[in-house]
């Protein structure tokens, strides 16, 4: 509603939104607006020339009441009929929103076209690891949409998140067979309800700092838990402690990827946005931790974990040496 503050300032007795640069609308079944010297002359869906097109939004004055009343009784029907007996004799006030994120819905298939749009819009993130957007994002939001439906709240989805991820962690922690594969599917679901919180948050209006914190906070939890799960299990079932030093470089790796990126932000005041970087964000993480479950390949894939952690936190810091030194 952003683009809209200024027209409550407006003092007529009839002004009305339009959009001379319309990026989403469905141009001939659009209300079409002409205007010449400053002064609109023509509305209508069948107009062959116009400038702008009616967004559908007005502020009136209760003038308008009594005009509508006597449009009526002189056998105009429709709210354009009515605009029409306006403009013969007095002025309307444009407000134009040029290009602004508006959408006429008159079919249920224009509602699943701007819902799709609002999806791309607002959900979808230009910084989301690989699985998160190929796989993860296209389920999370079906789900969201879900959500926003019932009184559940981002920070109930959050811990919705983490419980899962417990259960993951407590799965590999037995270490059987088939425990280790629903660890890793449990895993792989908590990433995917991971991206919910937020999702809801932007739908339903109610994102908040203590939201993001929240969020932060638990997912490192969860990561630990699941690493130290894993190294449990194993560790129990081949009666080795070999897999314990494995399980700290994938946990240092899993710290040091989101430690560099939040101390970034936090110091420099901007998103750590590279040319390129492995995929080492959380659901990538994730993602590999289902795998070891699934495929039994724990240590393999805890050692992969670790190793491309560090290694980016190590690239992270040589690419960010010269803005440092810059800074100084």
């Amino acid at each position: 509603l952003e683009p809209l503050k200024g027209i409550t300032r407006i003092r007529t007795d009839f002004a009305m939104v339009v959009d001379s640069e319309p990026l989403h609308i469905d141009i001939p079944e659009a209300t079409k607006v002409r205007i010449k010297n400053g002064r609109v002359i023509g509305i209508g869906k069948r107009l062959k020339k116009f400038d702008t097109i009616d967004a559908g939004i007005f502020i009136c004055s209760p003038s308008i009441f009594d005009f509508i009343k006597k449009s009526l009784k002189e056998g105009e029907s429709t709210w354009n009929d009515v605009k029409r007996d306006w403009i013969l004799d007095n002025p309307v006030t444009l407000y134009d929103v040029k290009g602004g994120l508006w959408y006429d819905i008159d079919t249920p298939e224009d509602l699943a076209r701007i819902r799709n749009l609002i999806e791309k819009r607002t959900l979808w993130k230009p910084r989301d690891g690989i699985i998160s957007r190929y796989l993860n994002r296209p389920i999370s939001i079906r789900i969201s949409n879900l959500f926003a439906k019932t009184p559940i709240t981002p920070n109930q989805v959050t811990m919705l998140s983490f419980f899962i991820a417990l259960i993951s962690a407590f799965l590999f922690g037995l270490g059987y067979r088939a425990a280790l594969i629903f660890g890793g599917i449990s895993a792989q679901i908590s990433s995917i309800i991971d991206g919910c919180d937020g999702e809801v948050a932007r739908i339903k209006g109610m994102s908040s700092p203590f939201g993001a914190y929240l969020d932060s906070v638990l997912d490192r939890w969860a990561d630990g838990l699941i690493i130290f799960g894993m190294a449990f299990g194993y560790s129990i079932l081949h009666s080795s402690i070999s897999i314990w030093p494995i399980a700290l470089l994938a946990l240092l790796g899993s710290i040091s990827v989101s430690y560099t990126e939040s101390k970034f932000e936090s110091l420099f005041g901007k998103p750590l946005l590279l040319s390129w970087g492995l995929p080492v964000k959380r659901d990538s993480r994730l993602f590999l931790f289902m795998l070891g479950g699934v495929f039994n390949i724990i240590p393999l894939v805890l050692i992969i974990v670790g190793s491309l952690g560090i290694i980016e936190s190590l690239r992270r810091l040589l690419l960010l040496i010269p803005q440092g030194e810059k800074s100084q």
